[in-house]
């Protein structure tokens, strides 16, 4: 079914909103102004989601898009300028904690919002899948799982493009015809040329099916060399990877800590630039791979008695251990802290820095450590880590009321 009107706002979701026939519907690949004719491909009871497939009237942001990114899962922006899409996503990050925090936006102050060139993934979660006796290696399509190839992608390095087209027909050998393999990859900081390097694990299979190793060595200007594994968590954007971990070493720098709790630390990313701040750090972390790259990072580093890496749930530590620290650091999966943003809270004499990829948990969450924990923003700033995406990085510093 195909309708046609006219685009009155962005969604949280990136998608443009037209109203009609009673119903609220979220249009993907539309902007704020258009004069569109979309498709509808699902049908709820209170609001409806579609394509747009042709614009009669395009806002003075829409850009050129090219065949893959039109349709990849991972470009769903790729329509929107550059420098307005940055924009938009500051607007709706500030709708957001309005909408559900009851936060007014003058309480995150001048809200900066950082710039990412493209071909930015250190980590990708591609997908390979047989056919006939041939493969192809992708992203699913928006809303799909069907495969869109790499050719032309954008916010893929050459080198992982590259790589993965010379592997893919291995990765697919043990498959049937239209079955889907996934392969977890992290790479080296170059995304390209001398020097570059990558590792990868097909969960189940292991990393020698991917002819690769199993880890890579990220050696970034300014900072400490890491030791990743493929499947571990670690920040996404190459172009920002320096310039965040610098401002989290001086932001708690500036604040004074001396010791620091941080939550779902991965491989030791931001525990780093905790240490080189001076502090004494407690790490927390469940899971077992990003466990062990801590561990080795650790031992190289030779941080000593000054970091603390503890292999467990957050629950699980909260659990058992009540001490507590100058400053909390909490970087969750998008779902966010629910239950446990008081129990965190409760271990921060003074400070918690949250990061969050997904403003309306942080929204939630942040209602939660004012109201419920005593706490007030006092600093903010926003990364774009995912550009040609509607989504963002927020960093949002809290302090204890006195």
């Amino acid at each position: 079914m195909t309708r046609a009107g006219r685009v009155e706002r962005l969604a949280p979701t990136g998608e443009g909103i037209v109203r009609g026939d009673g119903k609220v519907v979220f249009v993907d690949g539309a902007l704020p102004g258009e004069e569109i004719e979309f498709e509808i491909f699902e049908t709820r009871t209170r609001f409806e989601r579609a394509r747009a497939i042709r614009v009669f009237e395009a806002s003075p942001d829409r850009q050129a898009t090219t065949p893959h990114s039109s349709r990849c899962g991972g470009t769903d922006w790729a329509h929107f300028a550059v420098d307005p899409a940055r924009m938009a996503k500051r607007l709706l990050f500030l709708e957001t904690m309005e909408r559900i925090a009851k936060i007014a936006p003058t309480s995150f102050g001048d809200l900066p919002i950082s710039h990412s060139g493209l071909e930015y993934r250190l980590r990708n979660q591609f997908h390979v899948e047989r056919r006939g006796s041939g493969s192809v290696a992708g992203f699913f399509e928006r809303r799909t799982r069907r495969l869109v190839p790499l050719d032309g992608c954008a916010i893929v390095s050459v080198g992982a493009r590259e790589w993965i087209g010379a592997v893919e027909d291995g990765i697919a050998g043990p498959l049937r015809p239209g079955e889907v393999a996934t392969v977890e990859t992290v790479e080296s900081f170059t995304g390209a040329g001398e020097g570059f390097r990558i590792a990868a694990r097909i969960p189940g299979r292991g990393s020698r099916s991917a002819a690769s190793p199993e880890s890579v060595e990220l050696e970034i200007p300014g900072l400490p060399a890491f030791h990743v594994s493929a499947g571990a968590f670690f920040q996404i954007n190459r172009h920002r990877v320096g310039a965040f971990w610098q401002a989290v070493r001086d932001l708690a720098a500036e604040i004074g800590a001396t010791s620091a709790l941080e939550a779902y630390a991965g491989s030791g990313y931001l525990s780093s630039a905790l240490l080189a701040a001076g502090c004494r750090v407690t790490s927390i972390e469940a899971a077992a791979s990003s466990a062990d790259d801590a561990r080795e990072n650790a031992r190289r580093w030779g941080s000593g008695d000054a970091w603390r890496y503890v292999a467990a749930s957050v629950e699980e530590h909260l659990d058992r251990d009540d001490s507590a620290a100058d400053l909390v650091l909490a970087d969750p999966p998008r779902a966010g802290l629910g239950r446990l943003a008081e129990r965190l809270a409760a271990r921060a004499r003074r400070h918690f820095l949250y990061v969050s990829c997904e403003p309306a948990c942080l929204a939630r969450d942040l209602g939660t450590l004012r109201d419920g924990c005593g706490f007030r923003v006092v600093r903010a700033w926003l990364e774009d880590f995912f550009p040609l995406t509607h989504r963002v990085e927020a960093a949002v510093l809290l302090a204890r009321r006195t």
